[in-house]
């Protein structure tokens, strides 16, 4: 029922899924590292496109950032989330200035139109640059392999997502094409698919489980699945998923309540 999905207002909602693996522990867990991920999604042409985002996704993780780079310059906290090129085409993000294509390029960013009004004002930020008030006087900031720069430019604004959906109204960094693609182990990563048809979606999935099962095993994956997007909130938490989740039966108990009220 939509009513009760997180995920109501996000366009092809129905068709887009989360890749999980289990590991050999028999638990399942939606992280991986970015070369399963990429070897994967190159696997089917039933994959209309496949968004990777990393472990900053769903956090709290924040940098202040200013359109200035000085010091005195007004500042603001923003969140960080970093994707590639397919995340804003995946979950169709609405754009009021630039496009998306920004994603491409290592040193551009994507803005949120609330963003860009707290920081530019009337303006038109694309091809302004984006200063992070932390990294001042620093070449880059590495946290566990991935890279933030201290500026970037500006290359689109989308329009803000409802609160009644766990994408963020956050600062879009793009994930660099050979991030961490030497690294087989490294589960830093997650992936969001949008299929070319809800029938094709398990078969995809079941037939590479099958094909690669050898493969898979040498790096502990004893399966993988998908999860549509619509059953994550009220569904099981798998490990390493730092989605938001919700309480079905406190949901329902609260909305008898209120309709009694």
């Amino acid at each position: 029922n939509r009513v009760f999905s997180l995920e109501s207002s996000i366009a092809n909602i129905e068709r887009i899924y989360q890749l999980e693996n289990m590991r050999d522990d028999n638990i399942w867990e939606s992280n991986f590292s970015r070369t399963q991920l990429e070897r994967f999604t190159a696997s089917s042409p039933q994959i209309e496109e496949a968004a990777i985002t990393n472990n900053l996704a769903y956090t709290s993780f924040r940098f202040g950032v200013s359109s200035t780079s000085g010091p005195d310059g007004l500042s603001y906290m923003e969140r960080i989330e970093r994707v590639t090129p397919a995340y804003a085409k995946v979950f169709a993000f609405e754009m009021i200035a630039g496009n998306t294509d920004c994603l491409s390029s290592p040193g551009s960013v994507l803005i949120s139109e609330s963003t860009a009004l707290k920081i530019y004002g009337e303006e038109d930020p694309v091809g302004k640059p984006l200063y992070f008030t932390e990294l001042r006087g620093v070449d880059s900031l590495t946290m566990y392999g991935l890279t933030i720069e201290p500026a970037y430019t500006v290359g689109g604004v989308y329009r803000d997502f409802p609160e009644n959906t766990s994408l963020k109204n956050a600062l879009y960094l793009p994930i660099p094409e050979d991030e961490m693609m030497g690294d087989w182990n490294t589960g830093a990563y997650y992936c969001y698919l949008l299929m070319r048809s809800n029938e094709e979606a398990l078969a995809v999935v079941e037939g590479y489980a099958v094909e690669n099962k050898e493969f898979l095993k040498n790096f502990r994956i004893d399966d993988i699945r998908v999860r549509p997007l619509t059953e994550l909130y009220f569904g099981e938490q798998v490990r390493a998923d730092a989605a938001p989740t919700g309480n079905k039966l406190r949901t329902n108990i609260l909305l008898f309540i209120a309709v009694l009220i």
